[in-house]
C-alpha cells in the first residue's frame, strides 16, 4: 500500500506534482500517482505522464493499517475535474476517517473550500500550501511522516 497517493488530471502543475513526486519517494516513501481518468494525463506544459493507478482502482490503494497521505495537485482545471468526481470524494474521506491526512496543493486550495469535501473535525488533518513554497510544503508533509 502506498504511503502517499497524489491525485492528478489533465492540466496537472508538472513542476509541483513531479517535486513532491521525486522528493518524497527520495525519503523512501512509496508514491502513487493516481489519474481521475485511465490514459495518459498531459500537464498544463504538455509534458505527459503514466500514473500508476486509476480511481477507479482507489479501494485497492487504501490500507487499514497504516496512516497515508492524499495530495491533490494544482492547476486550476486538474483540482476541477479531481474534486468533481464523487471516487475522489470517497478516497479522501476514507483516508481522513482512517487518521490520515491530506495536502492541499496551492491552485486547489480555493476549489476545496467550495465543495465542502473536508468535515470540521478534520481540520488538524489538512495541510494547505496556499502560498508556501513546494518546499516548504514537502517539509511539512514530510513531518507527517515523522509524527507517526
Amino acid at each position: 500500500m502506498p504511503d502517499v497517493i497524489i491525485l492528478i488530471a489533465a492540466q496537472f502543475d508538472e513542476m509541483e506534482v513531479i517535486t513532491c513526486h521525486a522528493v518524497l519517494r527520495d525519503r523512501h516513501l512509496a508514491v502513487v500517482l493516481v489519474s481521475v481518468m485511465p490514459g495518459v494525463v498531459r500537464s498544463i506544459r504538455g509534458v505527459t505522464v503514466h500514473p500508476d493507478s486509476y480511481l477507479s482502482q482507489g479501494a485497492q490503494l487504501l490500507s487499514e493499517t497504516k496512516r497515508q497521505v492524499i495530495i491533490l495537485a494544482g492547476g486550476e482545471r486538474c483540482a476541477a475535474q479531481t474534486l468533481s468526481d464523487p471516487r475522489a470524494h470517497r478516497l479522501i474521506q476514507t483516508v481522513l476517517a482512517h487518521g490520515g491526512q491530506v495536502g492541499v496543493m496551492a491552485k486547489a486550495d480555493f476549489l476545496v473550500k467550495e465543495t465542502g469535501l473536508f468535515r470540521p473535525e478534520w481540520a488538524g488533518q489538512i495541510v494547505r500550501q496556499r502560498g508556501m513554497e513546494t518546499a516548504v510544503f514537502l517539509n511539512k508533509l514530510l513531518a507527517l511522516f515523522i509524527e507517526k
